[in-house]
């Protein structure tokens, strides 16, 4: 049996899919690599904001000793993230292409489940 993992490895993986996200959005989606229809201005904010919660990470990874608050906080942030995600995914829908229609959803679905263990473990310890 597996132990579960400590917060400062949730925190280094959600720093992680944070900067990850960040480059897909980036790097791939916007520049139209992986053509999905979401407009480009709404895949730089994303992007943007999948960067500045991975800088947050970082900051609280490097300067504070409280990693379940932190992970709390990144939980929370993440759940925004996904709202915000799914709210422009349901707006833009008629004009999205089939990858557009699978990616933002799969993102989703990913970045909750890792948003609801981080809630999980920083109230079950805190």
């Amino acid at each position: 049996m597996m132990d579960k993992p400590t917060p400062r490895i949730l925190i280094l993986v959600d720093i992680t899919g944070a900067f990850l996200t960040c480059l897909i959005t980036l790097a791939f989606l916007a520049t139209n690599i992986l053509p999905t229809g979401m407009p480009v201005l709404v895949l730089l904010c994303l992007g943007l904001a999948a960067a500045c919660l991975g800088l947050f990470g970082a900051y609280r990874f490097a300067t504070s000793s409280h990693h379940l608050t932190t992970l709390g906080i990144l939980a929370f942030l993440n759940i925004d993230f996904c709202i915000a995600s799914g709210v422009l995914w349901w707006h833009h829908l008629d004009q999205l292409t089939f990858v557009g229609r699978i990616y933002f959803p799969l993102e989703i679905v990913v970045i909750s489940a890792l948003a609801l263990l981080e809630l999980r473990w920083s109230l079950e310890k805190g």
